[in-house]
């Protein structure tokens, strides 16, 4: 090989080998809220959030955003199916007996948890509710389900009506 075609291949490889590096960097530091700055705005965006003040101030909307699960409460579950529905049906939780509470935290609190390490679940303590769902195009919906019984509490149990 002549040396001009040694000396193309290794400035190309060289080429290569920083392009890769630039990649990874842009990576590491655009898909992390903490480090963004080009996709800071698309985050944003994602979350409804403001694109007002400092940078810092932008990334820690976003975080928080992130970080911020709703809770598990019933509106919040009821919202988050609804928002799941899309329109295509509403749903409705209404809670049943029970003396847990799905925002009160579980039941027996201050004693070891039910169904855990070997301690039984006393049935007056689960928490029940009914999930109607009215207007479904068919029925179960498997998707909304899974994602309802995902994110409900341990000793919650869940009923599912469709009309």
């Amino acid at each position: 090989m002549s040396n001009v075609l040694v000396s193309n291949l290794k400035i190309a490889g060289d080429s290569f080998d920083r392009t890769e590096d630039d990649i990874k960097d842009f990576l590491n530091t655009e898909m992390w809220p903490d480090t963004t700055i080009l996709l800071l705005e698309s985050y944003e965006r994602a979350y409804g959030l403001p694109s007002t003040g400092s940078t810092v101030e932008r990334r820690g909307r976003v975080i928080s955003a992130i970080r911020n699960t709703g809770g598990l409460s019933k509106q919040y579950i009821e919202d988050l199916a609804n928002d799941f529905a899309a329109g295509a049906y509403t749903v409705v939780i209404t809670e049943g007996t029970g003396t847990g509470g799905i925002i009160i935290g579980p039941p027996g609190l201050g004693t070891p948890l039910p169904g855990v390490f070997g301690n039984p679940v006393d049935p007056s303590e689960r928490w029940n509710f009914t999930v109607t769902v009215t207007g479904a195009p068919f029925s179960p919906q498997p998707e909304l389900e899974a994602l309802i019984i995902k994110i409900k509490p341990a000793w919650a149990q869940e009923h599912f009506v469709y009309v």
